[in-house]
């Protein structure tokens, strides 16, 4: 004859079992609830698929939208990572020249304007590279050595960091900080205030550089932002 035990314990099994199925189905309705459309709308923009072949500059011309448009809006920092079949969002000409979304960013209640540091073009962009993350951009020395100050602040570091080579840093206020390395000179020291636009370092190739450029990081309380998304279309 089976024990009161026996049966008591049947039931539990039972009854954890139907509370895991209630349980998994109460979970399944409500992550499916969750599920959010994508924010980019038909009336501002469409998604492209991109074809054989086909890189940002053809998108450019064919939509009339400027290439560094399309890379901040998708996040795209190296245009030769693309591949056919991804999808890109390609906003509507008429909307970007109503409003600013990439020259202006709210930081801690207030709006960073950075000015470009240095006057090359981009070699390296934000995001993963070799399987790694990159938390800046490099800017070629083609359009000069002078590095400049990207704000107004103070210096809160000026010397050299392991893999960065010579570097300086630079608070600017709300949170936000620019970082910039790889340099040949440091024309400013720890605790200098400096204004926008002002000369601060040479670009070189000190740390980790296999030639001369400058690495330029955009942070927000510390954390690695897009410099893209501070900087103005140019």
């Amino acid at each position: 004859m089976m024990s009161f035990t026996y049966f008591f314990q049947i039931s539990m099994r039972k009854r954890t079992l139907w509370t895991a199925l209630v349980l998994f189905m109460f979970l399944n309705m409500a992550s499916c609830t969750r599920v959010k459309p994508i924010s980019r709308s038909a009336d501002s923009g469409i998604w492209h698929t991109i074809q054989p072949g086909e890189g940002l500059e053809q998108i450019s011309r064919k939509y009339k939208v400027s290439r560094l448009t399309l890379q901040q809006i998708n996040d795209i920092y190296d245009p030769s990572d693309l591949n056919a079949g991804m999808r890109i969002f390609v906003p509507r000409p008429q909307l970007l020249k109503s409003r600013k979304p990439v020259k202006k960013r709210p930081v801690s209640r207030k709006t960073a304007r950075l000015l470009w540091p240095a006057g090359g073009t981009i070699s390296s962009g934000y995001g993963i590279r070799h399987g790694k993350m990159h938390q800046g951009i490099d800017i070629t020395r083609d359009g000069g050595r002078e590095i400049r100050a990207a704000g107004s602040g103070k210096v809160i570091f000026a010397g050299g960091k392991s893999g960065y080579g010579r570097t300086i840093i630079i608070d600017h206020g709300g949170g936000l900080s620019t970082l910039y390395a790889h340099n040949a000179k440091l024309y400013v020291r720890k605790g200098s205030r400096v204004k926008k636009g002002a000369i601060i370092s040479k670009m070189g190739a000190s740390g980790a550089s296999k030639g001369i450029h400058l690495h330029f990081e955009v942070r927000l309380r510390n954390k690695p932002q897009n410099p893209l998304r501070y900087l103005a279309i140019r």
